[in-house]
């Protein structure tokens, strides 16, 4: 009857863990729905001969899954809002966190005059999702299995001191047999010294008489 309560109770708890999770066993969202680029700064960079445009932003994350391996695509416009460039860059090595957010940096070649890049937009083009693990529910074997493999080795130490200390104390043990030997030794040499203190005073009579005339 305890082992179907205890039964009960887990399934109980494993169901409710799975309802306040559902997201855990779905597949993740496309990566154009659940990530959002906000770009906040524009920059075109003259370096000697070469001119470079940079873009600063973060990338927003509203799934319940790690997006990573970005690909990212800048559109840049001039001041009528005409395309004027493009940089497409991979962003190996970021990773976007479960509804978190990931600052990016894009780099290129600036193709055109400074006053062509006027304005910005940013487009995811690709990224790997990576599904949240799910762990496995405790079961009552399990749980029982992890207790005796944390308290077994203590426990056992813990009888074998017991099953010592009642050992000792018994009639037995170590102590009371060398107890009652040294006893025995005792009661030995007595009985010797005693036989010794005879056999002297015998002598001591018989010397006596031979010297009496």
């Amino acid at each position: 009857m305890i082992n179907r309560l205890l039964l009960t109770a887990a399934l109980l708890l494993s169901g409710m863990a799975r309802a306040a999770c559902p997201g855990a066993s779905e597949a993740p969202p496309a990566p154009e729905v659940a990530l959002a680029v906000k770009l906040s700064t524009l920059e075109v960079i003259q370096e000697d001969e070469h001119r470079n445009v940079l873009s600063l932003g973060t990338i927003r994350n509203s799934a319940g899954s790690c997006f990573e391996d970005v690909v990212l695509e800048v559109r840049y416009f001039d001041a009528s809002h005409t395309l004027s460039d493009t940089v497409v860059q991979p962003l190996f090595g970021l990773v976007v966190p479960a509804h978190g957010e990931a600052a990016i940096r894009v780099t290129g070649s600036a193709a055109r005059p400074r006053e062509a890049y006027v304005s910005q937009e940013a487009r995811i083009l690709n990224a790997e999702a990576r599904r949240p693990v799910e762990k496995a529910q405790p079961t009552l074997g399990s749980t029982l299995l992890e207790v005796l493999i944390a308290w077994g080795p203590m426990m056992m130490l813990i009888g074998m001191f017991i099953a010592l200390m009642r050992r000792m104390r018994g009639k037995e043990s170590l102590q009371e047999r060398s107890i009652a030997l040294l006893q025995q030794q005792v009661e030995g040499s007595i009985a010797q010294v005693q036989a010794l203190q005879r056999v002297a005073d015998a002598l001591e009579c018989k010397v006596s008489k031979h010297v009496d005339p």
